[in-house]
């Protein structure tokens, strides 16, 4: 834990370091810690106290983490000796009947040489015996019946692609000293399932067909700012709440929203916005955080940065960071879905660009590569995506006349494109969600939100302040914010 020296004299004490790098104010230090020589006055030693107690206490955190997510990969082991059990039998089924043809054969050989001897005998006799013949003939005969019927018959119950499967046990250096790397991830490689199958129960869209052609899409941008758009703001419910530090990235459990802010100097934060409390926060000593959400199927935030993804918990004062999918990246977006963790990334060390589909156990299920199709519009310029139990839905934008305008696009599971929709002008940093109901929502980077429906039915919301983040609460509300120091929460 952190613990104070106190300062000789008041004349040699310096700034206290924490009000000048976080809250932007001057305050003489009461005392020195021992442990990081950080000068702190005394409210601050407080803080930077507890942040140490809190540290202390994710280390056993972490290790039971850790020792829980080996036992769950030890498993495989059991499913490798399964495989060896199968291949086994296999063998002996193969062997067994190799043994049953070859006797098979070699009774037909024995019988086929008696006969030779038979015939040779009575080719040398003077005399004709026409019985003998006649047996000889019937014997012949029934032996060419067996010779004629006998064949391999070959039972296949095969891939038609030959599948792959892969078990990585290496052990790369470690990204952070901070929080522990996971153990390394089992990867099976399955052949993909034809698009059709799975988009056969995604009811039909009709909303605006994409365009052929990026100058259609223009027009499209064009023509959507008209009076067809519903907007009726009449009943709708807003409130704006404070939080303690800007908001740059955000998600919710629900309940509560847990957000990130980026700072220029010293550590990045995530905070825990319990909505009837007071903000906890720690420093996030990771790589910075880009892109954030909740996940039921765990009840965890997955956080998404260049460095790899982690799994953050937040239980009473105390926050749980494990490093979860390692990797450098040049670009990492997430999402989920009751079943399933998808990462839309760009990574630079094997050079893969798609989409990695992930158990709640953290294993890749099913990789979609888009170095190996044809690259669309809406792949090359993906900004955020989201999915439900159905379909992905997907963000691109584009600068047409100076203006920077986005294109909503539907898929299946295979990343096929189902449908576009084209929602005008945006600003910046845009975000797409969803509730899981078929409604998705989209900041804009301005004072517009979008709440449109996979059948293109949508609906445009007014808002007080730019937003350029979403998260989703329960009772039909949900935040938003752009880098400040509140959130507004409207009912939809």
């Amino acid at each position: 834990m952190a613990t104070a020296k106190k300062l000789s004299n008041v004349d040699d004490s310096e700034s206290c370091a924490s009000c000048s790098n976080k809250y932007n104010r001057i305050r003489h230090s009461f005392c020195l810690c021992k442990h990081c020589s950080t000068p702190l006055c005394m409210d601050c030693m407080k803080e930077h106290h507890e942040e140490v107690l809190q540290d202390l206490a994710q280390i056993p955190h972490e290790y039971n983490e850790l020792k829980e997510l080996l036992q769950k990969k030890q498993k495989m082991i059991a499913y490798i000796n399964e495989l060896l059990e199968t291949q086994k039998k296999i063998i002996l089924d193969i062997e067994k009947a190799k043994e049953d043809a070859q006797s098979y054969v070699l009774k037909i050989d024995s019988d086929l040489r008696t006969l030779g001897i038979e015939i040779e005998g009575l080719t040398k006799q003077s005399i004709v015996q026409s019985m003998k013949m006649s047996n000889l003939m019937t014997e012949l005969k029934s032996i060419e019946q067996l010779i004629n019927i006998y064949q391999a018959i070959r039972t296949e119950k095969l891939l038609k692609i030959k599948p792959g499967f892969s078990i990585d046990f290496d052990c790369p250096p470690v990204v952070s000293e901070d929080v522990p790397q996971s153990l390394p991830i089992e990867t099976i490689k399955l052949p993909l399932t034809n698009s059709k199958e799975l988009s056969s129960e995604i009811s039909s869209l009709n909303a605006l067909q994409q365009p052929d052609t990026l100058q259609d899409f223009v027009c499209q941008v064009q023509q959507i700012d008209s009076s067809h758009n519903h907007n009726d703001d009449s009943n709708r419910k807003y409130e704006n709440t404070k939080t303690t530090y800007t908001i740059n990235r955000m998600a919710s459990d629900g309940k509560n929203v847990m957000y990130t802010s980026y700072y220029d100097e010293g550590s990045d934060l995530i905070t825990y916005r319990c909505m009837n409390s007071v903000d906890r926060y720690k420093h996030w000593k990771q790589s910075r955080i880009d892109d954030m959400i909740w996940w039921n199927n765990i009840a965890k935030f997955i956080c998404a940065t260049k460095d790899g993804n982690y799994a953050v918990d937040s239980i009473k004062e105390m926050f749980k960071i494990t490093c979860i999918i390692r990797g450098k990246c040049s670009y990492c977006r997430v999402a989920a879905n009751a079943d399933n963790l998808f990462i839309w990334i760009n990574r630079t060390e094997n050079k893969f660009y798609g989409v990695e589909v992930y158990s709640n156990q953290f294993e890749c299920i099913r990789p979609i590569d888009f170095n190996r199709r044809p690259v669309e519009y809406f792949i090359r310029n993906i900004v955020s995506f989201c999915v439900t139990d159905n379909l992905v839905a997907s963000i691109c934008t584009r600068m047409q006349n100076y203006r920077e305008t986005f294109l909503v696009t539907f898929c299946d599971f295979q990343m096929n494109k189902l449908n576009s929709i084209a929602l005008g002008e945006c600003d910046g940093f845009i975000e797409i969600r969803t509730d899981g109901k078929d409604r998705f929502f989209i900041t804009t980077g301005r004072r517009r939100f979008y709440i449109i429906h996979s059948n293109g039915k949508k609906q445009i919301i007014n808002l007080n302040s730019d937003g350029d983040c979403i998260a989703i609460l329960h009772n039909g509300r949900v935040a938003i914010s752009k880098q400040r120091k509140s959130m507004e929460i409207i009912t939809y």
